[in-house]
């Protein structure tokens, strides 16, 4: 519970903002378009972004779901939506091949059926068929189709197309107190990675059921991971708490700093969010600002560059790389998403 205070004690203090960027920008080439409360966001506390099959922007906020248009908001919380709304408080997204929306809350699991615009609970079980709530820290579908949901103080959950759990148990019973799960990858070696703040990095095997611990006493980098992504089949990409961006292999188990090719490396921050889009251009969130990895070259934007969403520093909490509506003709087509907090 300390942890999530933390983490809504920050939100409630900085400001949180959406980034709207030009495909063609560069570093020093970034506009901001701020949606905030005034334009009609739910609250600023702004925890995970996507977008649904209609085009629309979905924002996991503290006091429900934000869903924009392009020209206004819709609001999602438990007085509009009822008890299918799990929590007000909305930590993660997920939109399912047949574009259904997930939305991971502070007690548990629901989901958004677009054709009937309703939201009902998804029952998590455990291993002797008791109930688990908690706090849905990330999520992901398989190829079969199937949901992967990490709960913070339980672990792995699969959700089947028919709605049947499959619970993953990670910690002991004696750490479920805590809130130590993080995020998940489906990597490309068939297994599912899950990242912890101070037990280490998990892989299960969904195929033998075999689950494998790197802990700290292995290497101290396995210590707090906050963030993880697949590079390549044999390669996660790893952010970790303070120290910045690794690569980890899947076959020998090592890290290695990640490099640009120019040289360049990400250090001495947390890593936030890591987002490989299309062209296989690589997007980092950090205390940092925002890093953007092109053509071999490492960029980083650290400042807001125009008054409209403030003049300090800021810091990258989610990235997403959509087609963003938008009425003016100004932007192009393809256009950067994230959630911006300022600092001072």
């Amino acid at each position: 519970m300390d942890d999530l205070k933390a983490l809504l004690r920050q939100a409630f203090v900085l400001l949180s903002l959406l980034l709207f960027m030009p495909v063609t920008a560069m570093a020093s080439d970034f506009y901001f378009k701020c949606l905030d409360v005034e334009s009609g966001l739910s609250q600023n506390s702004v925890y995970d972004i996507i977008q649904d099959s209609y085009g629309r922007i979905w924002a996991a906020t503290g006091d429900g779901v934000s869903v924009y248009d392009g020209d206004s908001f819709r609001i999602f919380n438990r007085s509009s939506a009822g008890n299918g709304l799990r929590s007000n408080v909305t930590i993660c997204l997920h939109r399912s091949e047949d574009g259904r929306i997930y939305v991971g809350t502070r007690e548990g699991l629901s989901v958004y059926d677009p054709v009937a615009e309703a939201f009902s609970a998804v029952e998590l079980t455990g291993k002797d068929g008791e109930s688990v709530s908690g706090l849905v820290r990330d999520m992901a579908t398989d190829r079969n189709g199937d949901l992967w949901v990490v709960v913070a103080n339980y672990g792995l959950f699969k959700v089947d197309r028919n709605g049947d759990c499959t619970p993953v148990p990670l910690l002991d019973a004696s750490d479920r107190a805590g809130r130590y799960i993080r995020s998940l990858c489906l990597a490309g070696d068939g297994n599912i990675w899950v990242s912890t703040n101070s037990k280490g990095l998990f892989r299960y095997s969904p195929t033998t059921g075999e689950i494998r611990l790197f802990g700290p006493k292995e290497d101290p980098l396995f210590r707090d991971i906050w963030k993880i992504a697949s590079l390549d089949r044999n390669t996660l990409l790893v952010g970790c708490s303070q120290k910045g961006l690794y690569m980890f292999d899947l076959r020998s188990h090592t890290f290695l700093r990640w490099k640009s090719q120019d040289g360049q490396s990400i250090t001495e921050t947390i890593i936030h969010d890591i987002y490989i889009d299309r062209g296989k251009k690589l997007w980092v969130g950090t205390e940092n600002g925002l890093y953007v990895c092109e053509n071999g070259s490492l960029y980083n934007l650290r400042h807001s560059p125009n008054e409209e969403c403030g003049s300090g520093r800021f810091l990258v909490e989610s990235i997403i790389i959509r087609n963003i509506p938008h009425s003016s003709r100004k932007y192009a087509p393809v256009t950067c998403l994230v959630i911006l907090k300022a600092r001072a």
